[in-house]
């Protein structure tokens, strides 16, 4: 896609049982759009894709019926959709009948024993991001057997119903085809064609249909027969030379708004992707920008410690009553004192360096540092005219401006 490349391509898959017309319809709609509709147009990308048209057309113009794709057999095609002045790369799997009746009829999927054909066109059915689901109305209305016309709607509905089980955004739209043979039926029965859907597929209808954003078109890819008597001189009706189509313009318009509408989207979350990048890594930016300011702060903080300790010799501890008072243990006497500091960094260790010296009778002294509501505690015993340095050590729980408080005085003895 111009512009993007990025782009996520949009995938169609055509889902229908056998002989809904799938490979006649993306043959036919293929061949429609070579030449531009209404500022439509699709480019096939690659040999495999252009030999596929081409063979399936000739086949069409010779007056000949597509022969069924072979069961575990997917053809994946990929085209360059044009629409105005902007192109979106464009993918389409066409897929055999058979296998959508054999894994979808009654939950075949859950076989542990699926082949690789069979798990590659499960991953198909989900990746699809437009699933184009064509409803044979020869299977309803022009089918007697009403085990098989139940069985054929069981199998689109099981489908349905696995595929809204991985929550995925998806765009549906219902093709009834072969509308040229049972148009007369369906208005002089039905009324409408939603009118035969809720009728003859109630379950479908009412699940995914009735009140949801899921449009129907009735389409006649080959809308003109004949009859031809072929080499066992049985006649049959095949296409008509230079036979048209029904009902297409509608659908290519809505396909077209499909298309566009699905890189749409995509180009939307990519745009909010890349907004929540950007507010993400804003974000990131301020904490980044919060922890440094917070580093800075810490290491100016640990300067301004080391300047003040260095000015006042505390040397990162904090010394407490160098010069206290003696202790008169005779006449019990009690003093305190305060000494004032920086505490550097959290939990950092508190030492208190306390003198005291005895000039009466010898016994016990008991020494308390407080300091951030911790306490230490020691008790020397002094003799008559002893001196002795109590150290206490504490830990602190922050960094910040602290004092030290001091007590000392005679304990009993032990």
């Amino acid at each position: 896609m111009k512009g993007n490349e990025t782009m996520k391509t949009p995938q169609i898959a055509l889902i229908g049982t056998e002989g809904a017309g799938k490979t006649v319809l993306v043959t036919v709609l293929a061949k429609k759009l070579a030449t531009p509709q209404n500022g439509v147009w699709l480019n096939p990308k690659g040999v495999k894709t252009g030999k596929y048209i081409e063979n399936t057309w000739n086949t069409l113009r010779r007056g000949e019926w597509i022969p069924s794709t072979p069961a575990g057999t997917l053809f994946d095609l990929t085209w360059v959709m044009r629409i105005g002045d902007r192109e979106y790369p464009m993918k389409a799997v066409d897929s055999a009948g058979q296998d959508l009746r054999k894994l979808f009829s009654d939950e075949g999927f859950n076989n542990p024993n699926l082949s690789d054909q069979d798990q590659q066109f499960i991953e198909y059915i989900h990746s699809a991001t437009i699933l184009l689901v064509l409803v044979n109305l020869r299977d309803f209305v022009g089918e007697p057997d009403e085990d098989k016309r139940i069985e054929n709607a069981f199998t689109l509905k099981g489908l349905l119903d696995k595929l809204q089980e991985d929550k995925e955004e998806r765009q549906v739209v219902f093709l009834f085809t072969a509308y040229d043979l049972y148009e007369e039926t369906i208005h002089n029965d039905y009324g409408t064609p939603e009118n035969f859907f809720e009728q003859e597929l109630p379950y479908l209808y009412h699940a995914y249909i009735s009140g949801k954003p899921v449009r129907c078109f009735p389409v006649a890819a080959v809308a003109e027969t004949e009859v031809k008597h072929g080499e066992d001189g049985i006649p049959r009706r095949v296409p008509a030379p230079n036979f048209r189509s029904q009902g297409l313009d509608p659908f290519i318009q809505w396909l077209a708004e499909a298309v566009s509408g699905d890189i749409t989207k995509q180009e939307q979350k990519a745009a909010d992707a890349e907004q929540q990048r950007l507010a993400e890594l804003q974000r990131q930016a301020q904490v980044k920008k919060r922890q440094v300011i917070k580093k800075i702060g810490i290491i100016v903080a640990v300067i301004v410690c080391a300047v003040v300790c260095t000015v006042y010799g505390c040397n990162r501890y904090i010394e407490a009553a160098k010069r206290p008072k003696p202790v008169l243990i005779d006449n019990r006497w009690e003093c305190s004192n305060t000494c004032w500091g920086i505490l550097c960094t959290d939990d950092h260790p508190v030492v208190a360096n306390v003198p005291i010296m005895n000039i009466g009778n010898p016994g016990y002294v008991d020494v308390v540092v407080e300091v951030q509501g911790q306490t230490g505690h020691s008790r020397i015993y002094l003799a008559r005219g002893e001196s002795k340095t109590v150290t206490i050590k504490l830990r602190t729980r922050r960094h910040g401006v602290e004092g030290a408080v001091v007590r000392w005085g005679p304990a009993p003895s032990p």
